[in-house]
């Protein structure tokens, strides 16, 4: 294939790595919101599938939270792990945003740093926001490790429901 243009990405393989790890993790925690809203509905998996697939994520996490205040049948312990699991995820410090700012964000690696590169994040709801922020490959895998935490929670839950 030839090369059309000057263009190269140039991060560090550890970067590569910690993003690969957060973008392969990040469809068990969407995939497990819309199990849990499977779980909350009397319906099979593929008809669940066929209702949540395009809903956006905060669609998902309004329809969970929605389902498990009116299921009379679910104790509130489980009520009470639903929303930590919503709000762990949601909000502006959540694993969404978080791994939205990582998937998003331009990522640029200046040769005299040895793991640290510099993300640039722009924001554009309503105002320009720019700003560049040091990052090493650590905080990928650390949002990774945490969405993953996400994922064990989404688990105990669906079982939670399983007896219901």
């Amino acid at each position: 294939m030839t090369r059309r243009g000057p263009f190269r990405l140039e991060i560090p393989t550890s970067h590569i790595e910690g993003i690969g790890r957060v973008c392969a993790t990040w469809p068990f925690v969407e995939g497990g919101l819309e199990r849990i809203i499977w779980r909350l509905t009397p319906v099979d998996d593929n008809e669940g599938q066929a209702l949540t697939t395009h809903m956006s994520l905060p669609q998902k996490i309004d329809a969970m939270l929605t389902l498990a205040s009116i299921k009379r049948s679910l104790d509130s312990d489980v009520q009470n792990q639903i929303k930590a699991l919503a709000n762990k995820i949601r909000g502006e410090n959540g694993l969404a945003a978080r791994r939205n700012e990582i998937i998003h964000s331009r990522v640029i690696m200046p040769p005299i740093l040895a793991d640290e590169a510099i993300r640039m994040v722009f924001k554009m709801r309503g105002k320009r926001v720019a700003h560049a922020k040091p990052v090493t490959s650590q905080e990928y895998f650390d949002l990774a490790d945490d969405m993953a935490e996400a994922v064990n929670d989404i688990v105990e839950i669906i079982h939670a429901l399983r007896t219901v």
